[in-house]
């Protein structure tokens, strides 16, 4: 399996133990693909961010490595805050990925390996989750519903170096 891959994969099932196969599958995605899913309207990328920041009680950044060159930035209730990241959001589509990927192999290296790996749902809700996305081209997906039950993700995914 992709080396660091992995090593990011082994950090985020100690950091989010109740990750489902959805959550393994979209961090695979964005590992591969970046932002790059989200056809954006430049001009409602800060109102859009701003409507899902508001309210928001983190007080200090969250930045959590996804790999190959992304980090997800958890959104802060800040306007200025807001404007660089959306600043940097939209670049970070433009660029890419650091390196390209192969998102299918990346996906049957994944299956390989959950077997070795302390996760909170089984191997076959994997398989069979990517076997139902590859019928519809691999799309994104949000991330499970336990998942933002217990972790209320309220990030962007940009580049690490712009």
């Amino acid at each position: 399996m992709n080396n660091e891959f992995k090593r990011i994969l082994k950090k985020h099932l100690i950091r989010y133990p109740r990750m489902q196969a959805e959550d393994v599958y979209k961090l695979a995605y964005q590992y591969t693909f970046g932002p790059r899913h989200f056809c954006v309207n430049e001009n409602e990328v800060y109102q859009n961010l701003r409507m899902e920041a508001e309210g928001l009680k983190r007080k200090s950044l969250d930045v959590i490595e996804v790999g190959n060159g992304f980090v997800r930035i958890g959104l802060l209730d800040n306007p200025v805050f807001l404007e660089t990241i959306a600043e940097d959001f939209i670049k970070s589509i433009k660029l890419g990925p650091k390196n390209p990927i192969n998102f299918e192999e990346l996906l049957g290296e994944i299956k390989s390996c959950l077997c070795k790996l302390k996760i909170d749902f089984k191997v076959e809700d994997f398989t069979n989750l990517v076997n139902s996305l590859k019928e519809k081209g691999y799309p994104a997906i949000s991330h499970s519903a336990l998942y933002r039950k217990f972790y209320k993700p309220h990030y962007r995914l940009i580049r690490e170096r712009l």
